[in-house]
């Protein structure tokens, strides 16, 4: 990171790498896998089933994604007072 910010100023921007609290995808993903868990499949054509169709919920609730998405101001805002480590929100 360092060395592209010295090779291209102004153009480089500091990001927390890899934050799972800037994306909420993991949040969904874990989501998913809590609810595919619970119905505990039994085999792999089971968990693919269960996963597709756990999926279709997630995606089908608008108010659980809404609320991921309307979260960000809050995350944003907890990257930037931490300094880019690990937020708490």
């Amino acid at each position: 990171m360092d060395l592209l910010a010295k090779k291209l100023p102004g153009r480089v921007l500091v990001w927390p790498p890899k934050s799972p609290d800037l994306n909420v995808i993991e949040n969904a993903w874990a989501e998913l896998k809590r609810k595919v868990a619970a119905r505990k499949p039994r085999n792999a054509g089971q968990l693919q089933r269960f996963a597709v169709q756990e999926w279709e919920g997630i995606r089908k609730n608008r108010g659980y994604l809404a609320k991921l998405v309307g979260s960000m101001p809050k995350r944003l805002a907890a990257v930037a007072k931490s300094g880019g480590d690990i937020a708490h929100y």
